[in-house]
């Protein structure tokens, strides 16, 4: 019978690498032909934002919470203000509301956002035909009260409006700041009527309100100047300038109307104004609100009782569509990061930065790449004529120069893939919209695609030897590589669904997270202690190899999206706690191998750390200094909660690797040779692991009702510290508590554990958007928002390039890493090259068809053990400084000179 054949990992990583580079083209180019051609009349979707839109927590779709209040414009994300923020977009101004009581909705709606103490006290006490005017600092809100739309104080404004857009004007009047509300500009204008016309006018209605509109166009234009928002362009400082707006006539719910309204406010009234205003929006260039009429029409639950009115999350949101058009873009350019406010906006223009990165992204590094690719190709014919060892080491010459190119290329071109997707309008971004049904869909697909790769786990089986207790064989049964992987791969999916699902809304899933987030602190921790207490390696070298790998990629994305690097949270902080790790085994590292001695240091650690934590002066010293020597922003409050709340959990994991060291060098001395210690801890060992396993099942769920109590994320995080090891260690402990345990794990989690660092960090612009805010969405498909009827179809195109760029990014900085820490052609030695070119199974460098001369990290302690044996001790490379000092001069120039 014939026997199918397996393609290689070879062949199917170049076989994925193929389809995901179609793919991504055939994304890309999609993606622009619909931009340029269907969205060209409208590129910075501020006419998206003006006429249509969708509830995506409408009460059909049995939202988790109270609905109406995410409102979808097509293709981009609406930005919530705040109080300051409205402020900054005033500049000076106010924002002036005009109309009937649907516009004083909208006004008090926008108040609220500066204080609804206020709001409700006006409420109370209010005179309901009356204007109102509220200050808070710079933010200026103002209501007339004019249903008819025709009053003194209405045109006043409208000429002082006029004097500023005309250009012929001389002397246009300025924007006093101050408590006088009539020396403001108005840099908004709202104007909203028609019901009063329809109610109190029986016949010619629509000729009252004709006129009104007629005469409000007449005072605030010069003839032939108004135009459409959408033929405006967008400036830097002023976005789109000041403007005024139209809202539609709302269709009340006419079967709750008052049987007086019933008899005048008829669907033909209303029709007719409408169809007014469409005609003066396409003919003259009228700014109406239509996206208005589409939250409420065809939907009762919008409005309140009267059935005139609507209800307040529904005026909350047409006040966020006026001040997202007004404000976006000026915000966008005055704040940059986060990039989450995207209707109406262009994004800020891009730096010189950004431009030489393109440049060599899309012209230098591939010209670069393929010569190089052409030499090493002519070398390696060349070596198969001559076996001796000098052309042998040219090759390896020429691999090394061929790779560096190519996985420069890589991560530049990873990262300019980002800023296309998440700093131009080419490609979509949406809100985020929690439903427990599109977390448990994700969530599920994740565990069948975890129980369909269950492997054996060869590393569970072997022993290694210990360099730090010579002599000893260490059991490597207990958390094993491909298992700590697989927690890792299982933080990293969590993480992403959370985020993609928007569940940060959620306590319970945030309760899970905090865990997540804890193990993988323990594990890193843990990792590091074994590879220092077993290695011994505390080098320069050593140090700088981890700091690259972790840091490279969002160093790039720093400069590229114009974004903070200490933003990217995962990266600094595991290279925080890795250097807290390294320092504490470094001092005094020679009596590492006395218990008390070892145990003292990280005890004495953790409170040094948390004094540098918690000690008010510390934190903000460093951002001071940071930013007058680097131009660094650090956000000292966010980084004191982030150390803080995970502060003790790396400790946790170096005490488990250091007592596992311990407890395994006594278990492997022959029992004749222990001493009374040892021979009671090796007979009470079955004893010892009964008790851990017993109160590690009792732990977890003890530990989740206790913390079920927690009545907000304030009250939890005010716990974690103290209490996030208890299911740490419990999941550790259950997970390696049998040998089927041990010895299985799943395959793709331990494969998307190792890449978990470039998923994180590539999601925030490549599968999510807005800097992580949002969804990136390709625009090719229209539905309702949801994942089951309609965002699968882009999370089915979109996901396989994510993960593809990962895992290539992942392989291109392990290259990037190597080549910069190797001491060059000469310091890599036949031997050494060797062991390089043995790169482990699975591994990116051999998965991607990199050049395998160069070592990933993890293959590094093999090239440094040479060194090893000759010297008794890892020495640094002799120009590895001379190598470190001008890639540290070169970022710190250009973070001095960005813009």
């Amino acid at each position: 019978m014939p026997r199918f054949k397996l393609s290689r990992p070879a062949s199917l990583a170049d076989a994925f690498n193929r389809v995901s580079l179609i793919l991504t083209l055939a994304v890309v180019t999609a993606t622009l032909y619909r931009h340029h051609l269907h969205n060209a009349a409208d590129p910075y979707k501020c006419d998206a934002l003006i006429n249509h839109g969708q509830w995506l927590d409408s009460p059909d779709r049995e939202p988790e919470h109270k609905p109406f209040t995410s409102w979808q414009p097509p293709g981009c994300m609406l930005h919530e203000y705040t109080a300051e923020e409205v402020a900054s977009c005033n500049d000076g101004g106010k924002i002036l509301f005009v109309g009937d009581t649907g516009t004083r909705q909208v006004f008090w709606a926008a108040a609220r956002k500066l204080d609804k103490n206020w709001v409700f006290k006006e409420q109370a006490q209010l005179n309901t035909h009356g204007d109102i005017e509220y200050c808070k600092a710079s933010a200026c809100l103002k209501f007339l009260w004019d249903p008819w739309l025709n009053t003194s104080a209405l045109h006043d404004e409208l000429r002082v409006f006029r004097a500023r857009q005309d250009p012929e004007a001389t002397s246009a009047p300025k924007s006093v700041p101050g408590l006088n509300m009539g020396t403001r500009r108005s840099v908004a204008i709202l104007i909203g009527g028609g019901l009063w016309h329809a109610r109190h006018i029986q016949i010619g209605s629509l000729r009252f309100f004709q006129d009104s509109v007629n005469n409000i166009t007449a005072s605030a234009y010069s003839p032939g100047t108004m135009a459409s928002i959408r033929n405006i362009p967008i400036s830097g400082k002023e976005g789109i300038h000041d403007q005024i707006f139209f809202a539609a006539v709302l269709e009340p719910q006419y079967e709750k109307l008052s049987p007086s309204r019933q008899l005048t406010i008829i669907p033909e009234k209303i029709n007719e104004m409408n169809d007014y205003l469409e005609q003066l929006s396409l003919h003259q260039g009228l700014n109406v609100l239509w996206s208005y009429a589409d939250m409420t029409r065809g939907i009762p639950e919008t409005y309140g009782e009267s059935g005139l009115h609507v209800i307040e999350n529904v005026a909350g949101r047409m006040a966020e569509v006026l001040l997202n058009l007004r404000c976006n873009a000026k915000a966008a350019y005055q704040d940059g990061y986060p990039f989450d406010r995207t209707c109406c906006s262009n994004y800020r223009p891009t730096n010189w930065i950004q431009l030489l990165g393109i440049l060599f992204a899309l012209v230098i590094l591939p010209i670069i790449a393929i010569k190089a690719e052409r030499g090493m190709s002519s070398a390696t014919s060349r070596v198969r004529f001559d076996k001796i060892v000098r052309q042998r080491s040219s090759s390896l010459s020429v691999n090394v120069t061929a790779s560096i190119p190519l996985a420069f290329l890589t991560l530049l071109l990873a990262v300019c893939f980002c800023f296309l997707t998440d700093r131009t309008q080419i490609f979509d971004k949406v809100r985020k919209q929690y439903t427990v049904l599109d977390f448990r869909y994700l969530i599920t697909l994740a565990v069948v695609s975890c129980l369909l790769t269950i492997r054996g786990s060869p590393s569970s089986l072997g022993r290694r030897r210990s360099d730090s207790f010579p002599g000893l064989e260490v059991q490597q049964a207990f958390l094993p590589r491909s298992q700590s992987e697989e927690f890792k791969g299982w933080m990293q999916m969590y993480v992403l669904i959370y985020g993609y699902t928007g569940a940060s809304g959620e306590l319970d899933f945030y309760q899970v997270l905090r865990v997540f987030l804890a193990l993988y602190l323990f594990l890193s921790g843990y990792g590091h202690t074994m590879y220092f207490l077993q290695k011994r390696d505390y080098s320069l070298q050593r140090l700088v190899t981890v700091l690259l790998r972790m840091n490279t990629l969002a160093v790039f994305l720093s400069f590229m999206m114009a974004r903070p690097y200490t933003s990217y949270y995962f990266p600094p902080l595991v290279s925080f706690w890795f250097v807290v790790v390294y320092a504490t085994l470094r001092i005094a590292n020679s009596r590492n191998e006395s218990l008390p001695f070892i145990i003292g240091k990280v005890i004495t650690s953790a409170l040094f750390t948390s004094v540098f934590i918690h000690l008010k002066g510390i934190l903000e010293l460093i951002s001071f200094g940071l930013d007058i020597a680097c131009r660094a922003n650090l956000n000292v409050d966010e980084w004191r909660f982030q150390l803080g709340t995970d502060k003790y959990i790396v400790y946790v994991g170096m005490l488990a690797a250091i007592f596992y060291i311990r407890i395994s060098t006594i278990l492997n001395t022959p029992y004749p040779r222990q001493s009374t210690f040892g021979q009671t801890l090796t007979r009470s060992f079955p004893l010892i692991r009964f008790l851990a396993l017993f109160l590690s099942i009792i732990t977890i769920p003890i530990f989740w009702i206790l913390t079920r109590r927690s009545h907000d994320k304030a009250d939890y995080n005010w716990w974690m510290p103290t209490i996030s090891w208890l299911p740490v260690l419990s999941f550790v402990v259950l997970r390696n508590a049998t040998r089927f345990l041990r010895n299985y794990y799943c395959a793709a989690f331990s494969w998307l554990g190792r890449i978990s660092l470039e998923t994180y960090l590539l999601s925030q612009h490549i599968w999510m958007a807005g800097d992580g805010h949002g969804i990136l969405r390709s625009g090719l498909f229209k539905g309702d928002g949801t994942i089951k009827n309609d965002r699968w179809r882009d999370l089915a195109l979109l996901t396989p390039i994510y993960i593809w760029l990962a895992w290539r990014v992942y392989a291109a900085t392990a290259t990037i890493t190597a080549w910069v820490m190797m001491a060059g052609e000469e310091g890599l030695r036949p031997q050494d090259a060797a062991k390089a070119t043995h790169v482990r199974a699975g591994s990116a460098l051999a998965f991607l068809g990199y050049d395998n001369a160069l070592p990933s990290p993890n293959t590094q302690g093999d090239m440094k053990a040479g060194m090893e044996k000759k010297t008794g001790k890892y020495d640094t490379p002799p120009d590895l400084r001379r190598r470190l000092v001008p890639i540290g001069v070169v970022l710190w120039i250009a973070n001095l000179l960005y813009i």
